[in-house]
């Protein structure tokens, strides 16, 4: 862990503990818990020491697609919001899981007549996403304490999938993360027309149902991380040797995971995402 610093107690105990089984960092002495997303750079690939939430002078409305240094910078920021900063109603301001914000709450988008903004439509997918995680028993409660973090694992699986999302992604160490979609879960009022998920694809919703269902959020991290090398020649050893600064993963359940990517993605005729 040389040259990564962990996340401080907000009730000043001094620095947080990663805790593996519960795949978050917590304070040994009263037990508060970091965002999962914060301070995970993928340092496999960035080098040690670079951390995700670094401090962005001057950002204003959504993050740049792809910039891994917001991961985590926008659920802290807009969590200091009241609902109507956000201009969310109270019932759908996402800013922490003791809303506990229902999938059922969330209202589908009906197809408007016209005038629809490209994020109104982005945000309306993400909405029939969210609602379909929910019909299909994935997910129940997008506020749960892991809901956002979960959403990001499920979104960038069916993205390799097929689907048509429209969020780019950075890498963390735990996986798959979009500053852009976390920041949309603040506004998911601004919704109008959308996508279907997998747009009437039966073959490749069943693939990504079978990938994720009952799957905890460990796993579904290593499972981005198998989509992401799909098709590459010794991606699972090249993973395992690949160092990282605080998360080890076990090698058993790495290669059941990459074994279930490429069994779910064989013969599916979409490129990596």
């Amino acid at each position: 862990m040389s040259g990564v610093s962990a996340p401080m107690c907000s009730n000043g105990h001094g620095p947080l503990k990663w805790r593996r089984g519960a795949q978050a960092y917590a304070c040994p002495e009263c037990g508060h818990e970091a965002p999962l997303d914060v301070r995970l750079r993928d340092v496999s690939e960035a080098g040690h020491g670079v951390a995700a939430d670094a401090a962005v002078e001057g950002m204003r409305g959504r993050p740049t697609a792809g910039s891994a240094t917001l991961a985590g910078y926008a659920r802290m920021e807009l969590s200091r919001q009241s609902p109507h900063a956000t201009g969310l109603p109270a019932a759908q301001a996402l800013v922490g899981p003791s809303l506990g914000a229902r999938l059922g709450t969330y209202v589908v988008p009906q197809d408007p007549a016209g005038g629809v903004t490209p994020h109104a439509e982005l945000v309306g997918t993400l909405v029939r996403f969210i609602a379909y995680l929910g019909k299909n028993s994935i997910m129940d409660d997008v506020e749960a304490p892991r809901g956002h973090h979960m959403l990001h694992k499920y979104a960038y699986i069916a993205k390799g999938l097929g689907m048509r999302l429209g969020y780019d992604f950075d890498f963390l160490e735990n996986g798959a993360f979009s500053a852009d979609l976390e920041v949309d879960l603040f506004r998911l009022k601004d919704a109008e027309g959308g996508t279907e998920p997998f747009g009437g694809d039966a073959g490749a919703s069943e693939a990504f149902l079978e990938l994720v269902r009952g799957r905890d959020a460990e796993w579904l991290q290593l499972a981005t991380f198998a989509m992401r090398r799909r098709g590459r020649a010794g991606a699972l050893e090249e993973f395992l040797a690949r160092p990282r600064g605080i998360i080890s993963y076990d090698g058993g359940m790495a290669r059941d995971a990459f074994a279930a990517v490429d069994r779910c993605t064989r013969g599916l005729a979409v490129d990596a995402p």
